[in-house]
């Protein structure tokens, strides 16, 4: 049973009361995602979007309450604005915004590059959430996607590497988490189509899945290639899995950062996605 098969099988198994994936995902690959790779990671939503009609632009000087820290224009970077979060601090309830700035803050801790088109969906009701964006590493060799996707115990965590193809490993961390990394691949006439995944599946049940891509995936499982492999090493994604600020929850300064962002596209229901924040 190919991977896809067998994940989608344990959910509709397991998870009679989550999102309709097979209505979310069609309308994903109708509008540039792709069914079987946002099946194969687990994303919870609708994903893939190859082109966002998204705006730039920066904004500084962001004045807020308690835990909130100002927003700065970095000109090394553009679409997205930089915060600086008290992870000691208060903390609010998290929002599709947010969760992209707190991707895009996670991803400044481990490499530099510049992050636009930022985009995601939240799924009101169970909590769970996908967000995403464009990451212009500085490595220079292309633009790809970065994607998070965080789930509340869904049972389609990847905890096996018997029907991956490609790399795969399986581990248990110190705390009890359990970490599976793979490549997944997708020959196309120009090249190879690759998805890095880290799947990680916390002692709380909190899923929460890092990936990084070598092009963007476009409608029928053609690719957009920009580079040769993603710009993300495995443990880039580790570490952005790992940060201990993902949940309901998320510190009070992306939150209130997201409130004021005017390059975000809200991934919302239109022909059958799940509307999120607005």
């Amino acid at each position: 049973m190919k991977l896809h098969d067998h994940l989608t099988d344990t959910l509709d198994r397991i998870d009679q009361t989550g999102p309709d994936l097979d209505r979310l995902t069609t309308t994903a690959r109708i509008r540039g995602g792709a069914l079987r790779r946002r099946r194969a990671t687990g994303l919870s939503v609708a994903a893939g979007v190859a082109a966002l009609a998204l705006t730039g632009g920066l904004f500084a000087g962001l004045s807020g309450s308690e835990g909130s820290v100002p927003l700065a224009s970095d000109p090394g970077r553009t679409g997205a604005p930089v915060v600086t979060p008290d992870l000691d601090g208060p903390r609010a309830a998290t929002t599709g915004q947010s969760a992209v700035l707190a991707l895009r803050w996670a991803l400044d801790q481990q490499r530099p590059g510049a992050a636009t088109e930022l985009a995601g969906q939240l799924f009101a009701t169970g909590g769970d959430y996908y967000v995403e964006l464009h990451w212009a590493d500085a490595d220079g060799l292309g633009s790809s996607l970065v994607g998070l996707n965080v789930q509340h115990g869904r049972g389609m965590h990847v905890d096996s590497c018997a029907e991956i193809t490609a790399w795969c490993r399986v581990s248990t961390l110190s705390d009890g988490s359990q970490q599976t990394e793979y490549d997944e691949t997708d020959p196309v006439p120009d090249g190879v189509g690759r998805r890095r995944v880290v799947d990680l599946l916390r002692p709380d049940h909190l899923r929460i899945v890092a990936t990084s891509t070598n092009g963007f995936e476009q409608a029928g499982g053609v690719w957009d290639l920009t580079r040769t492999s993603p710009p993300l090493t495995f443990g880039d994604l580790e570490a952005i899995t790992r940060q201990p600020i993902w949940g309901d929850t998320l510190p009070v300064a992306f939150v209130e950062a997201g409130e004021h962002m005017t390059d975000y596209r809200d991934i919302n229901d239109h022909g059958g996605w799940i509307g999120g924040n607005s």
